[in-house]
């Protein structure tokens, strides 16, 4: 699936703000799946490829990847509630 958004002017845009990483946070199964695909993958995308994941009981966000601005693991001192592994992106 091609995203919506050109990646190089977001990135250069992020860049230009002083951003250099994203984090994305997920549980241990669905990141296993993410290794396996070889990608950050949507819930839908994880489903329609057949890969096993972590049920989100109240996430609306399945055809979408949030990615964060800092590592809320260690901004909050406490587990991320989107899972233990934290992928860091650099950009």
């Amino acid at each position: 699936m091609k995203p919506d958004l050109d990646l190089d002017i977001v990135f250069s845009i992020l860049k230009k703000r002083g951003f250099r990483r994203l984090y994305f946070a997920s549980s241990v199964e669905t990141s296993l799946s993410h290794f396996k695909s070889g990608a950050l993958l949507s819930k839908n995308a994880i489903k329609a490829k057949g890969l096993p994941q972590t049920i989100h009981l109240a996430n609306s966000l399945l055809d979408d990847i949030t990615l964060c601005f800092e590592d809320n693991h260690c901004r909050f001192l406490k587990p991320n509630p989107a899972g233990p592994v934290t992928f860091e992106i650099n950009i």
